[in-house]
């Protein structure tokens, strides 16, 4: 019942093969005889026999058929790992009281078998090989962090940090909605590439989403008939269930923007209000690498960088927010914090508080340009975020890469606006 077309465009079945090793009616009969005895039997009932070589010949052209149907099964479950496979299949036979009959049989064959006895359909078929398939991928891993640039509300923050602690309860995430994202996203981009999601699974206490996107454009191929690894790249989203954590799959000419700008659109269509942002968890540093990067913004140690400002939940009653901004002079920011001829001394707080942001000056050619770094931890690693372009791109990836020099920090960039 499922067509050559299906096989070959959808299922990624090598049909042209099988069907090239079945060139006389021996080939069939050999194929046969490799099946297990409980395959094989399907076949032999109909005419009253019991071995293959007793079989009416020639054979029939429905005979054929259904040995060739097999033969396109056993090349599809040859590109599966078995055992991811029936894992997929396993709570189905278990419901039916198959499952030992199936682990009886020869490990060659009991994939197939396994398929065999799952009444299976094209669903079923598709979804058992995006898992299997995406099982054997490397994955770069993300993490959920809030861009805080526009948000000035304590509250809100609030929200948003335990948000980025948590995730998102019970998203749900379509096909529409997916579909939709890749949409807007080509044309936004002025691409002229297609994209299609192909699949949501929820598989393993993941949400999986696999999208098939055109790689180069082929003039006599319609985008349905787009094959992975050919003529199109297969990306594969592996969501947490509050989507806190995120494992990606994109071969290497896909951009990062591409997939974090639609992982990034996921969560603001679930919800508008979330600015969120998904970034590298290897970008993440440890308590004693952030608090070297903050101090030596703190004492102006790196060439050309001065500090203006400082935000930060101050270790008193009630938490107070503290906001210390320098407004003019010559005098460096901890110097007005200390300032001991006017008993001020709100330097030491600093180290029991939690910073939540910075704001710097980058020297170039005696001309300031201003950048802003925000703070969140998440799972014991301190992520920093620097916004705004300070007069250019460049000039931000020059201070990010003059601050890890000094302090060894990874600084994350703000996602454009």
């Amino acid at each position: 019942m499922i067509t050559e077309e299906i096989w070959q465009d959808v299922l990624e079945t090598d049909c042209e093969g099988v069907k090239n090793r079945l060139l006389i009616e021996d080939d069939y009969i050999k194929l046969l005889d490799s099946l297990p005895k409980q395959i094989k039997i399907s076949i032999l009932e109909p005419f009253g026999v019991s071995k293959t070589n007793e079989l009416p010949r020639p054979l029939t052209s429905l005979t054929k058929m259904d040995i060739l149907s097999i033969g396109y099964l056993k090349e599809f479950t040859s590109q599966l790992t078995g055992e991811i496979a029936i894992e997929y299949l396993k709570e189905g036979l278990v419901q039916r009281g198959l499952l030992e009959e199936v682990e009886k049989a020869n490990k060659l064959n009991r994939t197939i078998y396994a398929f065999m006895l799952s009444q299976i359909d094209i669903e079923l078929l598709q979804m058992s090989y995006l898992v299997s398939r995406c099982e054997k991928f490397a994955y770069e891993e993300y993490l959920l962090l809030m861009d805080m640039e526009t948000i000035s509300d304590p509250l809100k923050q609030a929200e948003l940090r335990q948000i980025e602690q948590t995730g998102i309860v019970d998203p749900t995430i379509t096909t529409d909605l997916v579909n939709g994202i890749l949409e807007r996203y080509e044309l936004s981009n002025s691409t002229n590439l297609s994209s299609t999601c192909l699949k949501i699974l929820h598989y393993n206490n993941e949400i999986l989403i696999f999208i098939l996107r055109e790689s180069q454009r082929g003039g006599l191929r319609t985008f349905q008939k787009y094959i992975v690894d050919m003529n199109a790249d297969l990306i594969v989203f592996r969501f947490s269930p509050t989507l806190k954590d995120l494992r990606v799959r994109a071969v290497s000419i896909v951009k990062e923007e591409v997939y974090q700008t639609i992982a990034n659109n996921i969560i603001i269509n679930l919800d508008q209000r979330l600015p969120a942002n998904y970034v590298k968890r290897s970008n993440g540093n440890s308590s004693e690498v952030f608090q070297a990067f903050l101090q030596s913004l703190l004492v102006d140690s790196v060439p050309g960088v001065q500090l203006n400002l400082i935000e930060f939940v101050a270790p008193l009653p009630g938490k107070p927010l503290i906001t210390v901004e320098k407004k003019s002079g010559e005098i460096s920011l901890i110097q007005s914090l200390e300032d001991t001829s006017r008993n001020v001394t709100l330097s030491l707080l600093i180290p029991d508080s939690t910073v939540k942001k910075v704001k710097v000056s980058f020297i170039i050619n005696k001309k300031s340009h201003i950048f802003t770094f925000y703070f969140s931890e998440v799972s014991e690693q301190i992520y920093i975020t620097i916004s705004g372009t300070g007069g250019g791109t460049q000039k931000k990836r020059n201070l990010i890469s003059l601050l890890h020099d000094y302090t060894d920090a990874r600084i994350v960039e703000s996602k454009e606006k």
